[in-house]
């Protein structure tokens, strides 16, 4: 079994719980997630997902009752972003993460090659979209939204925080 451990999730003083989710529905692969169980069964999402699809920081989802994860019951309006680095040399990944945090958006890395990032709301989203897409035409990685229904990691939200789709 594969297991992505998240080694610095960005809300770990949050957090009080490590559930898993399956990636791709695969149960031999997985993504070790940390959250804030709000209520048995219901938790708060506390780390930037690596591997996974919509869902993000923040976000409230359900848990079975062996700790994985089943479904996004509430969504926050947050919006996560991965860039893979075509190379791993550690002063340009630096800089991209001094960068995006700079912006106002949160990081975590999974590995020197993969970085996840939160950006708190749609115009935070498309400044951080906007940035990952320069740098992905300067040939120095690619980049992706973990929400399927915005691929540009941009949409609209209602004031509740939705995203509409």
């Amino acid at each position: 079994m594969r297991i992505a451990t998240h080694q610095e999730p960005v809300w770990r003083s949050r957090a009080n719980f490590i559930f898993h989710a399956y990636v791709d529905g695969d149960p031999n692969y997985r993504e070790q997630l940390w959250g804030r169980r709000v209520e048995p069964g219901l938790v708060e999402l506390c780390c930037i997902p690596f591997l996974l699809y919509d869902i993000a920081l923040g976000d409230l989802v359900r848990t079975n009752d062996q700790n994985i994860l089943e479904a996004a019951v509430e969504r926050r309006g947050r919006v996560a972003f991965r860039f893979w680095l075509h190379e791993a040399e550690l002063g340009p990944s630096k800089e991209l993460a001094s960068r995006l945090v700079d912006m106002g958006a949160l990081v975590e890395w999974s590995s020197p090659h993969l970085l996840s990032i939160d950006a708190a709301d749609q115009r935070l989203a498309r400044v951080v979209a906007g940035a990952l897409s320069e740098l992905e035409n300067a040939g120095i990685g690619v980049y992706e939204t973990a929400d399927r229904a915005h691929p540009s990691g941009v949409g609209s939200t209602d004031g509740d925080g939705h995203r509409s789709v």
